[in-house]
């Protein structure tokens, strides 16, 4: 309180203020209850489009890669080919399960490619496979870790050749 004394009762009032919504806006931007719990995990894993992967060329294709070929996160990584140009990758761990081994699986709708949810085999939760987000029934309010997709190669026509997943 002596701090607040040395200066004039208006600049008081403006710096308790001040003070009170930087308090309350620290307080607020670290609480985001959507992030994922899932830990870091070094993911890099390269995508030939032209060889073994050529298969994930058509769009709205998903395609999963594990620990033991690639450096695949904590659960392994599922790719999911957009429109054959946009790439989505999410972490295969159950943010409620990362800890006893649970994993998000793809569950296929029928005459879909796409899965209608990325499925936990522990817990049973479901997660959007174009957000991660949790879909309504789940028990959980986080997300799948996102990882990011690089192009880093594409032929004359602009199809995309080699993809790059990493953190």
């Amino acid at each position: 309180m002596i701090f607040f004394r040395i200066f004039a009762p208006s600049m008081r009032k403006y710096l308790f203020y001040t003070t009170c919504f930087f308090a309350l806006s620290l307080l607020f931007s670290s609480c985001n209850e959507e992030q994922s719990r899932i830990p870091f995990c070094q993911v890099s894993i390269n995508i030939d489009l032209r060889s073994h992967d050529s298969d994930f060329r058509s769009p709205m294709q998903v395609k999963t890669f594990g620990n033991l070929t690639h450096v695949a996160g904590c659960g392994g990584v599922v790719v999911v080919n957009l429109n054959g140009e946009d790439f989505l990758a999410f972490d295969m761990s159950c943010p409620d399960c990362v800890w006893v081994g649970g994993t998000v699986i793809p569950s296929q709708l029928l005459a879909q490619p796409l899965p209608e949810a990325f499925q936990c085999s522990q817990c049973n939760n479901r997660f959007n496979p174009l957000d991660g987000r949790p879909m309504q029934g789940s028990d959980t309010r986080y997300t799948l870790r996102q990882y990011q997709v690089t192009i880093q190669e594409t032929d004359l026509g602009g199809n995309v050749l080699r993809l790059s997943v990493h953190n």
